[in-house]
């Protein structure tokens, strides 16, 4: 989504890159425009082509790809947004249970709640970091999020961690 808060029309260039966990960039998609009007949003869609060998995501290997978007407007940069993500592909059968990139995965897991003793649910990043790393060093691979929505840190640290995420 695009917006203008400006009082003038513009027209905003998007540019997308998705870079590895090394930081090389493996794809760059086709530049997006799109004149807005005043107070006017827009959805602009990049497709890439297909990435070549990506690394995939897993409770083993957690590698995650970021993709960078730029917006600019006259020349110059207006905007940047970063989106992690890995990749990474599942089948989930009645008969043969959960595979994850090809392979059968038996989950290792627990329902985890958010909130802290003595803090109820104002958690710091720091203390979701901390419990998230007990679970992943306890064995487990897979957290189910009880009874609420977590915070978006939460997710965001699963991904990074290596642990598959229910919310």
């Amino acid at each position: 989504e695009v917006s203008n808060s400006g009082a003038v029309p513009v027209e905003v260039t998007v540019d997308t890159r998705i870079i590895d966990d090394r930081g090389a960039v493996v794809a760059t998609l086709p530049r997006g425009h799109v004149r807005l009007a005043p107070g006017e949003m827009q959805i602009v869609s990049q497709l890439s082509a297909p990435i070549a060998k990506p690394r995939l995501w897993s409770p083993d290997t957690p590698v995650l790809y970021r993709a960078v978007t730029r917006l600019s407007v006259g020349g110059r940069d207006r905007d940047r947004f970063e989106t992690e993500f890995g990749f990474r592909w599942f089948e989930w059968t009645a008969d043969h249970g959960f595979f994850l990139n090809g392979k059968h995965l038996y989950f290792r897991g627990a329902n985890v709640h958010q909130d802290q003793a003595g803090w109820g649910d104002a958690v710091t990043n720091g203390a979701i970091e901390r419990d998230v790393r007990m679970l992943k060093d306890a064995g487990f691979d897979f957290i189910r999020g009880s009874h609420y929505p977590h915070d978006p840190h939460f997710a965001e640290t699963t991904d990074k961690v290596g642990m598959l995420f229910l919310s």
